[in-house]
C-alpha cells in the first residue's frame, strides 16, 4: 500500500462523542422525551454542520420549542466539558507526522461547536491540516472534503488512506478510490499502520 496521505476522522477516533452523554444528561435533567429531542437535534445539527444555522441558533430553537430556560453559549461551553482526547490515537498520529507522513483530518462540525474543540486543543500539534464540514458546506460521507485534502495535499485517491469509525462513512470514501480502515481501537489501528509499513 503505497500512501501519501493519510486522512483521519476525529469524534470516536481521535475524542470521544461528547452529544451522546450531554443529550442524555440534558433529557433526564428536564423531564424529556430523549427520542423525540434526539431526532429533532440531528435535523438540526446536519443543518448547522453545513453552515445553514448557527450552533447557538440550533440550541435557542430546541429551548424555545421545549419550554426550556438556558444560555445556548453556555449549553454548548457545558457540552465541550464532556469532549476529551483518545492520547493513544492521538499518539500514533504524531508518530505518522514524526515519519514525515501527510496526516490531516476531516470533520463534521459547526463553527460555535468547533471554535470550543479549537480553543481546547491546538490540532496542528497533530495534524498538517484539516477540513470541518461547516467551513465548506458539505458533511462526511459526501465528496467534497474528501477530494479537497486530496488535491490539496497532491495525492491520489489510491495513495489516501481514511480512518474512521463510520462504516457509512468509510463506503463512501471507499467509491472514490480512497483506501479504507474501519477504525475500532487504537491498538488495532496501530498494529494495521505497522503491517502496512506505514508506521
Amino acid at each position: 500500500m503505497k500512501i501519501k496521505l493519510i486522512i483521519f476522522d476525529l469524534s470516536n477516533v481521535c475524542f470521544n462523542a461528547e452529544e451522546p452523554i450531554f443529550i442524555d444528561d440534558f433529557c433526564e435533567k428536564y423531564d424529556l422525551d430523549k427520542e423525540k429531542f434526539e431526532s429533532e437535534y440531528l435535523a438540526l445539527i446536519e443543518r448547522s454542520e453545513i453552515g445553514e444555522i448557527s450552533g447557538k441558533e440550533l440550541w435557542r430553537q430546541l429551548l424555545g420549542k421545549y419550554e426550556v430556560e438556558g444560555d445556548p453559549e453556555k449549553i454548548i461551553e457545558d457540552m465541550m466539558k464532556e469532549k476529551f482526547a483518545y492520547e493513544d490515537t492521538l499518539n500514533i498520529v504524531q508518530a505518522l507526522k514524526r515519519s514525515g507522513c501527510k496526516v490531516v483530518y476531516l470533520t463534521n462540525y459547526n463553527e460555535d461547536y468547533w471554535s470550543e474543540v479549537a480553543r481546547k486543543w491546538d490540532l496542528s500539534e497533530y495534524f498538517l491540516d484539516g477540513i470541518v464540514s461547516y467551513q465548506i458546506k458539505a458533511r462526511k460521507p459526501s465528496k467534497e472534503g474528501f477530494m479537497k485534502l486530496v488535491d490539496r495535499f497532491g495525492a491520489k485517491s489510491k495513495e489516501t488512506l481514511f480512518i474512521d469509525d463510520s462504516r457509512g462513512n468509510i463506503e463512501k470514501a471507499g467509491d472514490l478510490g480512497i483506501n479504507t480502515y474501519h477504525f475500532d481501537n487504537a491498538e488495532n489501528l496501530k498494529s494495521f499502520l505497522i503491517e502496512n509499513k506505514l508506521l
